[in-house]
């Protein structure tokens, strides 16, 4: 008796294996942990081209100051100086050697083609911010609307109805440079 109670019957085989439910819940811990990983990404890759973007913003505009100083400019040269219409930065390099000493070409930062940056100076105001009397603006087109407000966030005071970072129509990020008078 003891000795067939230590057997084991020969009907019944050793279970191996997991069982569906089993399976079922890795899968769903498989998936729930995926979801969170791709969210934190997304986040931090939006952070990263927030602040490559806001980096070369401020790099620009301090070339195109030290430029105002080395040329001892009374005031912004005007878009018509360099064709009119919101010139791209690159032209605006090529026809200044001053600007181009120190900013040899325009950005091309987180996927936004350098013929995107613009030259803005014909005194027009974007959604209620003045162009900061006299200065001139950065205009980065083709921009996403969360895009810019992270922008914003990373170099401004997150308000994109003011501040040195606006925003115009949804696509367009505004970057305020200083007065020459005020370098």
């Amino acid at each position: 008796m003891l000795r067939q109670l230590l057997n084991k019957p020969a009907n019944r085989r050793k279970a191996s294996g997991f069982t569906i439910v089993e399976l079922l819940i890795v899968v769903v811990v498989i998936g729930v942990l995926a979801a969170i990983v791709i969210v934190a990404y997304n986040g931090i890759t939006q952070q990263a081209r927030a602040t490559a973007t806001g980096d070369a913003l401020r790099n620009v505009a301090s070339a195109l100051q030290f430029f105002a100083r080395s040329d001892a400019l009374a005031t912004w040269p005007a878009e018509s100086s360099y064709g009119g219409g919101n010139p791209s930065i690159a032209t605006v390099i090529a026809n200044e050697p001053t600007l181009a000493s120190s900013l040899r070409a325009a950005p091309s930062v987180a996927d936004i083609p350098s013929n995107n940056w613009r030259y803005d100076n014909d005194g027009d105001s974007y959604d209620g911010c003045s162009s900061s009397g006299g200065g001139i603006n950065i205009l980065i087109t083709g921009m996403t609307t969360e895009t810019i407000q992270a922008v914003d966030d990373a170099v401004d005071d997150g308000d994109l109805a003011c501040g040195n970072v606006r925003i115009s129509g949804t696509t367009i990020l505004v970057y305020s440079v200083a007065n020459t008078n005020a370098l």
